[in-house]
């Protein structure tokens, strides 16, 4: 069973998502220093927490996965972290197996990595 969250390709967002995200850019940009300094850590924090709790079983499932989740900007950061960490970890010696024939900044990382450090496309 796959679950898919829709990240705004296929429509507008809901009134109260974006209700409450403007909510929170005026949040930032009343005081940008106090935002960044005393709320976002934190507010990140329970975000993946809550995640966690909603994605998983029971708790020994999540208490697992709460050690190993971080909150990410966009999918292509991510996948750059994933494919270059798999290959510094490996130094060489790891494959990617790519299948995705649609996100050119997918095809453009591991071809990055293949070169510079002996990932197999």
């Amino acid at each position: 069973k796959w679950t898919f969250l829709n990240h705004g390709a296929f429509g507008l967002a809901l009134d109260l998502g974006l209700r409450r995200a403007n909510e929170w850019r005026m949040h930032l940009e009343s005081q940008p220093l106090r935002h960044f300094d005393r709320y976002l850590l934190n507010h990140l924090a329970h975000g993946a927490r809550r995640m966690v709790d909603f994605v998983t079983k029971d708790e020994s499932d999540a208490s697992r996965l709460r050690e190993g989740v971080a909150m990410i900007q966009c999918v292509t950061g991510g996948l750059n972290a994933v494919i270059g960490g798999h290959a510094r970890c490996t130094r060489g010696r790891g494959k990617v197996f790519y299948y995705d024939i649609a996100y050119g900044s997918s095809k453009k990382m591991c071809e990055k990595y293949h070169g510079r450090n002996g990932v197999c496309i």
